[in-house]
């Protein structure tokens, strides 16, 4: 186990490169992030990978703009917005990087307000390297 502590976009340059399968949840997408990976994504994807991501909105923060470079960069990705927090602190940020026999998923978030503690959905700071 590693802790990734900055530079995230890194970690998922190297992880995207290689992978087969890239699942992600995120709480919310903004525009300036989507550009981040976007370009690693539509490598990965020109090369058969297959990419599903799960956007909630999230206190209404996820950018219209956003979902429309997903959708129109990545037309071969399954990529669901989902309204599942329903006013509940939804804050994971969990991405799964599947390459032959390894896999790596990074769980990320550092909220700690008593919401995140107690009552909503949240997920450590981890990156797990899982062999099966």
């Amino acid at each position: 186990m590693r802790l990734i502590t900055s530079y995230l976009i890194g970690e998922i340059k190297d992880l995207t490169q290689k992978a087969e399968n890239i699942y992600w949840s995120v709480a919310f997408a903004m525009k300036s992030g989507v550009r981040l990976v976007l370009p690693h994504f539509k490598m990965t994807a020109a090369n058969g990978a297959e990419i599903k991501i799960v956007i909630d909105d999230y206190l209404h923060i996820t950018q219209p703009e956003a979902l429309e470079l997903l959708f129109t960069e990545l037309p071969n990705a399954e990529i669901r917005l989902s309204d599942e927090s329903r006013g509940v602190s939804f804050h994971p940020k969990a991405y799964l990087f599947r390459a032959d026999q390894d896999s790596h998923i990074t769980a990320v978030s550092s909220n700690r307000s008593a919401s995140a503690m107690m009552l909503g959905i949240e997920m450590e700071r981890k990156s797990l390297p899982l062999s099966y």
